[in-house]
């Protein structure tokens, strides 16, 4: 049986082991995320997949059920995938906006990253993802169930190493660091109120922070509150989800479209990135 240890699952992993989160993919548009546990047993509608099947075998194989009628695919566990497939604790934050926020904060292995709101752990991973092996995340959560959760998770999917989980508010305490971030993400009510401590924790000569806002009115508190702390180059980003009907295939796409424009009535969801600055 191949036994697992610390191995980040996202990279390093070829073959499923004990222990291992796989993400089961059901049929065209069903996935599930299953720990693997040698003498356990998943119910399908094609029927019984003992997880002995699934152990040493290839990430991305096809696995016959018992009964010989049905199939399933074990996928590697990715950021993406886990986004799709995660318990939901709190709202998250989906990969067509991650994948926004990663690149305008810049981030790369050996960045240091600190986030405010931890939730559910979906935009946490990717951060986590986008530093590593030589970077770190720092992550904040105000519940102390969610917080120990998301640890067990990181821990769980290999990249505890990468990722230090701490259960505090920071509106009430900031972040116990100074000087040492990279860049910073607010996913916070109120998240204006957090800038003067995430002022702290960004390095003194350059770094970037970004806001995740429900409505237009937050998002302008948020840059008149860091026009106050010094800070410039701020963009605000709307984003639209279009859905398309593919006359051909008979599919639903959906196209994401930004806008880098300072809206003043947009009832969608708003963030901000804004520069430090160096003064």
């Amino acid at each position: 049986m191949a036994e697992r240890n610390e191995v980040d699952q996202f990279d390093d992993a070829d073959i499923i082991r004990n222990g291992d989160t796989v993400i089961i993919q059901l049929e065209t548009k069903k996935q599930q995320a299953v720990t693997v546990h040698d003498g356990e047993v998943l119910q399908t509608t094609f029927g019984a997949l003992p997880h002995s099947y699934l152990i040493g075998r290839p990430f991305g194989c096809k696995v016959l059920t018992m009964n010989g009628r049905g199939y399933v695919h074990a996928l590697r566990l990715t950021p993406e995938l886990w986004t799709v497939n995660l318990p939901h604790r709190t709202q998250i934050i989906y990969a067509h906006d991650i994948s926004m926020i990663v690149t305008l904060l810049e981030l790369q292995p050996g960045k240091i990253v600190v986030e405010s709101g931890t939730g559910s752990g979906s935009l946490s991973h990717a951060l986590a993802r986008a530093v590593k092996p030589t970077g770190h995340l720092f992550t904040y959560e105000f519940h102390e169930e969610r917080a120990r959760t998301a640890r067990q998770e990181f821990d769980s999917h290999g990249i505890g190493e990468h990722v230090t989980v701490t259960f505090n508010d920071v509106l009430k305490n900031g972040y116990y660091l100074e000087n040492i971030a990279d860049a910073v993400v607010l996913d916070l009510p109120m998240s204006e109120k957090a800038i003067c401590h995430a002022k702290k924790v960004l390095k003194n000569d350059r770094g970037r922070l970004c806001s995740f806002s429900p409505c237009i009115e937050q998002a302008q508190q948020t840059c008149a509150t860091l026009h106050a702390q010094g800070f410039y180059g701020k963009v605000i980003v709307r984003f639209i989800v279009h859905r398309v009907f593919h006359l051909t295939t008979g599919f639903c796409f959906k196209v994401v479209m930004y806008s880098l424009s300072v809206c003043r009535n947009c009832a969608h969801w708003l963030w901000v990135v804004i520069l430090r600055s160096t003064m």
